[in-house]
């Protein structure tokens, strides 16, 4: 099954706490799984972060179904001994909040999956519409500092069959 790799390409709202190193926005620092070459980070408790996506580099007419969505994130804690916890899910459409615990490693990044979505939040299919207008929020929970280096979308979906060739190629 054929998948793409969303990247962000605007920032939303972004609660105050958040802080981009070496600067620029929130969305150029997620862009890229560049540990600490550029990231942000947040230890302000429930400081929310709006991330909007490109849109994917396949058209509609190409897509048979679009089969899942899932968050790609790395992360780590600023912390030896504890985790640092954020919530991301999806702003729109709403819903699907996954814990996301980076592990109390100070110095590593540590990358983390999310579940893959085979519906939207309210349980209806995806759509390619839907991909055109993806955004995630971060919410930094508890007060452990929490650096954020990459933020990705992985859309898995099927090709329209190219039936023209199958039975060109047979015929």
């Amino acid at each position: 099954m054929p998948n793409v790799i969303l990247l962000p390409d605007d920032t939303g709202t972004v609660d105050a706490g958040w802080v981009v190193v070496p600067g620029g926005t929130e969305h150029e620092a997620l862009d890229a799984d560049d540990g600490d070459g550029s990231y942000v980070k947040c230890s302000t408790h429930e400081a929310d972060m709006i991330i909007e996506y490109a849109n994917p580099t396949f058209s509609a007419g190409e897509v048979a179904s679009i089969d899942g969505c899932r968050i790609i994130a790395a992360g780590r804690s600023s912390s030896r001994r504890n985790s640092s916890d954020s919530l991301i899910g999806f702003h729109v459409p709403n819903g699907f909040d996954e814990t996301f615990d980076f592990d109390a490693h100070a110095s590593s990044y540590e990358v983390i999956t999310g579940t893959v979505r085979e519906t939207k939040p309210d349980s209806s299919a995806w759509a390619y519409s839907d991909i055109l207008a993806l955004e995630l929020n971060v919410r930094k929970v508890a007060t452990v500092e929490l650096f954020l280096t990459y933020l990705a979308i992985r859309v898995d979906y099927t090709l329209v069959a190219d039936n023209a060739t199958f039975f060109g190629a047979n015929f």
